[in-house]
């Protein structure tokens, strides 16, 4: 089977889809269309049968889903405001999708294509991975939501000091339409390789990227150099 791939590029309404495996295995990078989705494509999860992909849209605060068989858009769905990551539990019976400014994240039922429910997370909600334990239950999984900028720590250094910011994780139990939240905090690196006199300092200003390692989630923290 062919495998494809969907990709999105910030700010146009367009969303490419990549080849990336031919008949034969091997590896490709061809364009097999060009499909018109919602302003400003941010994220892509494409369904475990390769039939459906799901496309969030900053701008229009949506989700299309494009039927990957006819090349078409064949739903819409309203989420929150900015949905940015997404992620599909490991059957692809629900996608979760992160709304950035909105401080959510939206559960969308695959089979229905409509929002099953909504989770109250915090402060700019960016990227989103669901763990893969390998049972036949998602409830098993969990889905683990980055807050995209670092929070002040209570009563620490302050502001502009390397050990003053923290970061934060959200997690919740997969396949739960109400789930309990669980705020999990990403202290400072005491060592990151700049200067301690605050001529040059930096920050965990951004965590942006969460990927999926089976029964685990991984960050990926960028410091902010500041002069």
């Amino acid at each position: 089977m062919r495998r494809v791939s969907s990709s999105s590029i910030a700010r146009r309404t367009r969303s490419p889809i990549i080849s990336s495996e031919d008949e034969n295995g091997n590896d490709v990078s061809s364009k097999l269309a060009e499909i018109g989705v919602g302003i400003e494509p941010r994220c892509v999860a494409v369904s475990p049968t390769d039939v459906l992909a799901f496309v969030t849209n900053g701008a229009s605060g949506t989700v299309s889903v494009v039927n990957l068989v006819i090349g078409q858009v064949v739903q819409t769905i309203t989420v929150g405001t900015e949905p940015r990551g997404c992620a599909l539990t490991s059957d692809g019976s629900l996608l979760y999708v992160a709304n950035h400014t909105d401080g959510t994240v939206s559960i969308i039922s695959t089979a229905a294509l409509q929002v099953a429910g909504t989770v109250k997370v915090g402060r700019n909600p960016t990227a989103i991975a669901i763990t893969d334990k390998g049972t036949a239950s998602i409830s098993d999984d969990t889905v683990f939501v980055t807050e995209i900028f670092a929070e002040l720590i209570p009563h620490g250094p302050g502001e502009g000091r390397d050990l003053g910011k923290q970061g934060v994780v959200f997690a919740f139990p997969a396949g739960v339409a109400n789930p309990p939240v669980t705020k999990i905090i990403l202290s400072p690196l005491h060592e990151s390789g700049f200067s301690a006199n605050r001529v040059r300092i930096s920050v965990p200003a951004h965590i942006q990227l969460m990927s999926q390692i089976r029964s685990f989630a991984r960050t990926r923290i960028c410091r902010s150099p500041i002069r």
